[in-house]
């Protein structure tokens, strides 16, 4: 019985495009910023853990997700393929709003019930990655492939570059490349839900180095694999880190741009600069950002900009603060909006994040302010099949 589920489950898996290079293993699929994972609350913990004596099952650095088969996934023998590994990602969120003069609302969704494998074969090299959401729904003709998260192959040339194909989110910003699980609030910033919250299939190669991460690609401009080689997409995200050669003493400034520039129904440019600094437990960032069209979710007319900063602080390993403010100009309609968000996060493992965040937004589309509160969740675990 153990074989032919360990069977069923490798072959389902073998459907699926996925991958990515061993220096990649330990981070988040999705994650581009590697420094802000590395200095996350997640990493912290996880090398905590791993540093007390073995008193049971515990979390290994190797991985951040617990996975069926253990922490480190199911570990073949022999064969082409290394390890098998299985996620499951939930995301809950519920979003109250109040203004003055108007009634309550309460509204509580799912926004992710995702299934995540890895594959990772005997060459060291490559890996396949593949996740399915099945509560995402979008506006698009074909639901089965809307719900398509990733579904990429990734090559370790060397150890500084990989080489990425297939379907994945588009690296625009500070925000465009991380998943809901990665990002600090439960929604994007403003500009990073309407100029980079997109997945597209292409091919990039992504460069990390000591001065310089660079993540650079060619992709169709479909999204969410819909409407296939309708057109073409370029977008290139690189930062210098100046503060490098002195080894993170005085911690980690990252100076950036981004670019996704393409063309479908219509054509659409967003050009963006941001900047990002790490100190201990300390973070903050800065991200502004122009678009000539709209190359989101949906690739639309318009134009607008915007900008947001950050600050976050771990107060210890269970309880972040942080703050941010997030305006927003859309030039067509002549119309801002500014966000003002205060939020904690605790942390009741590495897997688990509780959040809760307070909006109080500026619309000229409203005489009013409104005010919004948002209480989520973020669970991640690969414990889907118990002990087998």
């Amino acid at each position: 019985m153990k074989k032919f589920i360990i069977f069923l489950i490798l072959f389902l898996n073998s459907i699926t495009l996925k991958s990515l290079a061993v220096e990649e293993i330990k981070q988040h699929t999705d994650e581009i910023n590697l420094n802000t994972v590395r200095d996350s609350l997640i990493e912290k913990i996880i090398l905590k853990e791993k540093s007390k004596p073995f008193t049971g099952k515990i979390i290994h650095a190797e991985s951040k997700y617990w996975s069926a088969f253990g922490t480190n996934g199911y570990e073949f023998e022999s064969g082409p393929v290394k390890n098998l590994k299985i996620n499951g990602y939930f995301r809950l969120d519920n979003a109250m709003e109040a203004a003055r003069h108007q009634s309550f609302s309460s509204v509580m969704t799912f926004d992710s019930v995702e299934l995540q494998t890895e594959t990772i074969f005997r060459d060291g090299k490559t890996k396949l990655s593949a996740s399915y959401n099945f509560v995402r729904n979008l506006d698009y003709d074909n639901d089965f492939f809307e719900k398509i998260s990733n579904l990429y192959i990734d090559y370790a040339v060397n150890k500084n570059q990989t080489i990425r194909i297939g379907n994945a989110r588009v690296p625009v910003g500070i925000e465009g490349g991380l998943s809901s699980s990665a990002i600090k609030f439960v929604t994007r910033a403003q500009i990073s839900r309407n100029f980079g919250d997109a997945r597209s299939l292409g091919i990039r190669n992504i460069g990390k180095y000591k001065y310089l991460d660079y993540d650079i690609g060619f992709y169709d401009s479909s999204r969410f694999m819909q409407r296939l080689f309708n057109g073409q997409e370029f977008a290139v995200n690189a930062s210098f880190k100046p503060l490098a050669k002195f080894d993170d003493k005085f911690g980690i400034l990252k100076i950036g741009a981004s670019i996704d520039t393409g063309n479908a129904d219509n054509s659409y440019s967003v050009f963006g600069a941001f900047a990002q600094y790490f100190y201990k437990n300390f973070y903050c960032d800065f991200e502004f950002a122009h678009a000539d069209g709209i190359g989101s979710k949906y690739i639309k007319k318009g134009n607008a900009n915007g900008f947001f900063t950050t600050i976050a602080y771990l107060i210890n390993e269970h309880f972040e603060l942080l703050g941010r403010y997030d305006f927003y100009h859309d030039v067509n309609d002549d119309e801002i909006t500014q966000e003002f968000t205060a939020g904690i996060n605790y942390y009741t493992n590495p897997n688990c994040k509780l959040v809760l965040n307070y909006v109080y937004a500026l619309s000229d589309s409203s005489s009013v302010p409104s005010h919004r509160i948002y209480i989520g969740t973020r669970f991640t675990t690969s414990a889907l099949l118990g002990d087998i």
